[in-house]
């Protein structure tokens, strides 16, 4: 049963993700020859359809990624790439997003870091996930997307740790809650569901992404206080 199930999400998600990637595409063109023939002023209401476009890919991605994850079918792409351009990549979305509510963004990239040594479409998966998740909870606020090399002595000598955090100001959550946020389907708390939308899939495929590429995910936060999410990778 539990193989018909994911062998069905992944035909269905198939499907549903061609004819959205054709969607992205057209949009991202005309938004070029708006911009070359002088009808910028389509460029806001084009990009909002990139971005729903985007969004409703991730949701659909998240079905298909959970369901490799459960049958122990994801794999893993380690490369070697530059952090900026993965960053750049997920800014050209997220900022879109924490715009609509009104928040504001802060980065702060080491420029030290460079070149680092994991799997990037997973990386790129986990920034967006973090940085939406922010923008969805948060209301008027600030997020913020820090970036920085640590010294781990515990993980071997001389040993340097990518650590990524996204914080925010915004709702928050109990330490009960937390419990559970990284299992599937579980958001903090379920009347947020209705009230600000979501499947309760990013963070615990984000975790999992994360543990493949044995590295961490950790939550801190307080009602009402904001959230903290750290991503470390070595």
């Amino acid at each position: 049963a539990n193989r018909a199930k994911s062998t069905f999400l992944a035909n269905m998600s198939h499907e549903l993700r061609t004819p959205l990637t054709a969607i992205i595409g057209y949009s991202e063109l005309l938004q070029e020859l708006s911009a070359r023939d002088g009808f910028s002023k389509y460029a806001s209401r084009l990009k909002k359809i990139e971005v729903s476009a985007h969004q409703l890919l991730s949701i659909i991605s998240g079905v298909l990624d959970l369901s490799k994850i459960e049958a122990g079918r994801m794999e893993l792409f380690q490369e070697t790439f530059d952090l900026h351009d993965v960053i750049v990549q997920v800014l050209d979305i997220a900022e879109t997003l924490i715009a609509q509510q009104d928040n504001k963004l802060t980065l702060a990239i080491d420029p030290e870091i460079g070149q680092i040594h994991a799997d990037s479409s997973k990386v790129r998966q986990i920034l967006l996930n973090l940085l939406s998740n922010a923008a969805k909870f948060t209301r008027n606020g600030n997020i913020s997307l820090t970036a920085r090399m640590e010294r781990r002595d515990d993980a071997g000598l001389g040993a340097y740790w990518l650590v990524i955090e996204v914080a925010d100001d915004g709702i928050g959550m109990s330490s009960a809650r937390m419990e559970s946020l990284f299992e599937p389907f579980i958001q903090a708390d379920a009347s947020t569901t209705k009230q600000y939308g979501g499947t309760g899939l990013g963070l615990s495929i984000s975790r999992s992404f994360a543990q493949m590429m044995q590295g961490t995910l950790t939550a801190q936060s307080e009602p009402d206080q904001g959230s903290i999410f750290t991503l470390t990778l070595p």
